[in-house]
């Protein structure tokens, strides 16, 4: 069955973060512990558990001890990337990342001054990809998935396609020369799951402010409310919290809670989103959630009485 490019993307740089590791010092011939793939390449818990089978077979049915080992076709892959990293070593890399600065700029003056010459463009989006071939295997970049899923290219698949364009010359340019860089090391949004935020939410009905209690889970949320005990809903609060709310005949924005929750979760699984803005974004869609219970009740004609 083929993989979305949403699975493929997180592969890569599952891959790529192998590589660095690898570039550094690391053996990837021996078998592996759980905690072991997880300390020496950074995988995030769902790594482990959404992807580990389609890199790693595994070695040892005993589960007390049980051991993977880099399937055949992710060695050769690490074996490849690995390969065209030490190739690069002897180019001079330093003119390379001069003419890549010196050609993105002229690309970024033909947009800002209207250029309508597309034979230039063209030319220059062919001698910087030419040169980000070369500077790609130097850095081996972690680019944001969601670059990649935007493309529909992997980029080692074909460099050349992938790089075929503005906005993946530019993302390389800025990885070099902003330092905006993902680093390989990073595991993202383990540092915020599983941990309790206060979510204090009002209801006309009671008369006051009920404390939910909200967790980022593997999946989605986790929920623990004065009436629910634990439950668990998707990324967008479907489920145990839009039940919790209507429950208690909270008047909110529903489609835009769940486009709040679903785009809060995803940000905090794919940065090192701490704990302190976490909390806060939770707070702001409670205040959100709030204010239109409190508005909704206040400004309803009085013989109407809906809420």
């Amino acid at each position: 069955m083929n993989m979305n490019i949403s699975d493929r993307a997180r592969i890569r740089t599952l891959k790529i973060k192998i590589t660095h590791a690898v570039i550094e010092g690391a053996s990837v011939g021996s078998d592996f512990t759980i905690d072991e793939i997880k300390k020496q390449f950074y995988f995030k818990d769902s790594d482990l558990k959404n992807y580990l089978p389609k890199l790693f077979e595994k070695q040892n049915l005993n589960i007390v001890s049980e051991t993977f080992k880099l399937k055949e076709i992710i060695l050769k892959d690490i074996e490849l990337y690995v390969e065209n990293y030490n190739d690069v070593l002897n180019e001079k890399l330093t003119d390379l990342e001069f003419n890549l600065k010196t050609v993105y700029l002229k690309m970024k003056d033909y947009y800002e001054n209207n250029n309508d010459d597309s034979e230039v463009l063209q030319r220059l989006i062919e001698e910087g990809t030419g040169i980000a071939i070369k500077l790609h295997w130097k850095y081996v970049p972690i680019y944001p998935e969601q670059y990649i899923i935007n493309s529909n290219i992997i980029p080692e698949e074909s460099l050349k396609e992938y790089y075929d364009h503005f906005h993946p010359l530019e993302d390389l340019y800025r990885y070099i020369f902003e330092e905006s860089k993902i680093s390989w090391k990073s595991t993202y949004g383990d540092i915020n799951l599983n941990k309790e935020i206060s979510m204090e939410i009002y209801t006309t009905r009671w008369g006051h402010y009920d404390n939910y209690r909200i967790k980022r889970t593997l999946d989605g949320w986790g929920i623990s409310g004065l009436h629910s005990g634990n439950v668990k809903c998707a990324k967008d609060g479907e489920g145990a919290l839009t039940d919790l709310l209507k429950h208690d005949s909270v008047c909110y924005p529903e489609e835009g809670l769940k486009y709040a929750m679903e785009l809060l979760w995803n940000e905090a699984d794919s940065t090192e989103m701490k704990m302190e803005e976490l909390r806060r974004k939770i707070s702001d869609i409670a205040e959100w959630i709030n204010e239109v219970e409190k508005v909704t009740h206040q400004y309803q004609p009085e013989w109407c009485g809906y809420y």
